[in-house]
């Protein structure tokens, strides 16, 4: 335990020069941390990640500040990984070119749909609160049927 705490007073150490230089260039910037996923930690009976298709697992995680930011302010949508760039176009101020996937999570939300897949399970989620989860067959939930052969899927 002690190695990890010396790790995270050094990361600590990293970003707070990174932030002294960044304040002492007079420059507006801004600071984005995100994730490639979300964890669970006892929801739905499961630990950690990549092991269902629960909002807790699928929510990636996005904190950001800086310039022309509000603190305190809530992107009022699931982020996204596609959703970085155009979010950090749009706190530059640049044109986000319309062949990126993503949106600024800084504009007013659009209930969007998603679909996400793995090797064992589909979800849906209609962006307005509705989501349907299913499984992929698989060899494992092949039936029997009264013949003795695999019922078809």
């Amino acid at each position: 335990m002690r190695c990890k705490k010396a790790r995270l007073a050094q990361v600590d150490i990293c970003l707070q020069r990174i932030f002294e230089r960044a304040d002492a260039s007079g420059r507006p910037y801004a600071v984005l941390f995100t994730g490639d996923h979300g964890e669970q930690f006892g929801e739905h009976n499961f630990m950690e990640h990549a092991n269902s298709m629960y909002r807790k697992n699928l929510e990636v995680p996005f904190m950001m500040w800086g310039s022309g930011i509000t603190p305190g302010q809530l992107v009022g949508t699931t982020p996204t990984l596609s959703d970085v760039p155009s979010t950090l176009l749009h706190v530059a101020g640049l044109e986000v070119p319309e062949a990126l996937q993503g949106r600024s999570l800084l504009l007013p939300p659009v209930a969007r749909p998603y679909v996400i897949t793995d090797n064992r399970q589909i979800a849906v989620y209609n962006g307005s609160g509705l989501k349907w989860v299913g499984r992929w067959p698989n060899e494992d939930d092949a039936e029997e049927d009264p013949d003795g052969g695999p019922l078809p899927v």
